[in-house]
Parts: structure tokens; sequence; C-alpha cells
């Protein structure tokens, strides 16, 4: 089977995801009975996957991995895209009506294997997202999974939620959120600060425990840990519930341990 890792723009630990999304979007096409999308439907679709998954941008640009995915193996294009000025033109494939579709390895194994597409669907979101977005991103692309046993490919340390919650003073290192029922703790996660998905490793000092909310808010990046570790909000919020998370911005994350060991940023 291929591996499902693509050629991403990076710089340090920050990867683009268009890759990843739009093979996951052309997937849930597949499932939905589409073998070929035309690029006037994917543009939009395409658009509001990266403004929820992707990088806060002014503007979103999806033609650029509608081309480039051609080069994973995964992907096919007609008619070629064709680079204007060193960049592809969301306009020039419009008046090409130019048509994406899964390559015709992959659509052989999908028609003779379709349970396939779980598999590959799981390896993706593993290779590429948090696992906190992972049926965000699924219901995002229209992709139906059945409940599955699939393991990532690569384990989780099952003893880091434990260490990390505990050098937190099980509590949340934002809100301090700590509810327990009897000794169970109920709602407290521990984030990868570094993703598991891209080879976080399973240590204290790249752990946060949050609560379920700041988990998601974290990895969605509605806020990050400065260097001096206080808390950076995005401005890119907006909505009622704002001031709930702005009241954090500056400030320190809760410890609440007497031998805390402090994250690497």
């Amino acid at each position: 089977m291929t591996e499902f890792q693509f050629k991403q723009w990076k710089r340090g630990d920050m990867r683009a995801p268009h890759k990843p999304l739009l093979f996951l979007y052309a997937l849930g096409q597949w499932q939905q009975g589409r073998e070929s999308v035309r690029w006037v439907e994917a543009q939009p679709a395409m658009e509001r996957l990266l403004q929820l998954f992707g990088r806060p941008m002014k503007r979103q640009s999806p033609e650029n991995p509608w081309a480039r995915l051609v080069n994973d193996g995964v992907w096919v294009v007609s008619p070629a895209p064709k680079l204007r000025n060193g960049n592809y033109s969301p306009q020039a494939l419009a008046d090409a009506d130019s048509t994406g579709a899964l390559s015709e390895e992959l659509r052989e194994q999908l028609r003779a294997r379709p349970d396939d597409l779980v598999t590959i669907a799981h390896e993706v979101l593993d290779n590429h997202f948090p696992a906190s977005q992972h049926q965000d991103i699924l219901l995002a692309c229209g992709i139906q999974l059945q409940p599955s046993t699939i393991a990532s490919k690569r384990k989780r340390d099952i003893g880091f939620a434990t260490v990390v919650i505990r050098n937190y003073g099980h509590r949340c290192a934002i809100c301090g959120y700590n509810l327990q029922l009897d000794n169970q703790v109920i709602g407290l996660e521990a984030a990868h600060i570094r993703w598991h998905a891209y080879d976080g490793p399973d240590i204290v000092q790249n752990g946060l425990a949050l609560c379920s909310l700041h988990h998601k808010l974290f990895d969605f990046g509605a806020f990050a840990l400065q260097d001096d570790l206080s808390i950076l909000v995005s401005r890119n919020l907006n909505g009622n519930s704002v001031p709930e998370i702005a009241r954090f911005h500056g400030a320190d994350i809760q410890k609440h341990s007497i031998d805390f060991i402090p994250p690497e940023i």
C-alpha cells in the first residue's frame, strides 16, 4: 500500500495541510460515488477546509495542492495545469474546466477493496493531524467511517497522559479545571505541544494537561505558548465566547505541582 506522507511546505514544525486535506476531500467524494471532481466545485469546498484546519491567511490557495498533489502519485488532473509567473491560477483552472481524480492505481485498489478507504483515511489523519481534529476533518470531508479499531502506525505511549496530567497537578494548565468523580478525573487530557502526527515525543516536556475544550482550541491554533510559557491568544477568534479564552491572554500557564517539569517550546 502507498505510504501517505505527502511532500509539504514546512517551516520548523509548521507544515501546510493543503495536500492531505485535498486527498481526504477526494476520498470523501469517492465514497459518495464520484470518481472525479471539477475544480469549480472543489475550490469553495477546499477553501472552507483550509479555513477550518489550515493556517490563518487572508486568502487560501487550494489551486496549489490541486496542481502539486499530482507529484505524490495519488492524484491526476486533466488538463495538466500550467504555471503562470511561477504560480497556478484559479481562474485558469476554471477556464480549462480542470478535473481531478484519485490515481488510477488507487481507484483500482478501492474498487477491489472498498474497506481500504478506512485504513487510508486513518493513516493520513495519523500522519498529518492531531487526534483532536480527526472527527471534525472526517465530517468536513464527507467521509463516513464505521467505528474502527485500526491503530496508529506509530504507537502512542499509554503512560504519556498519566505523567503529563500528574505534572500539572490534575488541572487544566489554562483554566484550572479539575473535575473528578470520586478519584477519576473527567474531561482532562494530555495534549502534545509538538503534534504526535509530526513525531512529537511522548515525554512530559512535550505535554500540556488541558481540559477537552482547551485541548481542541490549542490544536486548532486558538492559542499558543510563547517562549516564556505565557499564553498567546489568536486575534482571529470571533463570536460571543471570545472573552472566555481572551481573558487568558498574557497569563502564565497554571502548574499546580511542586515538582513541576516545564514544557520545552
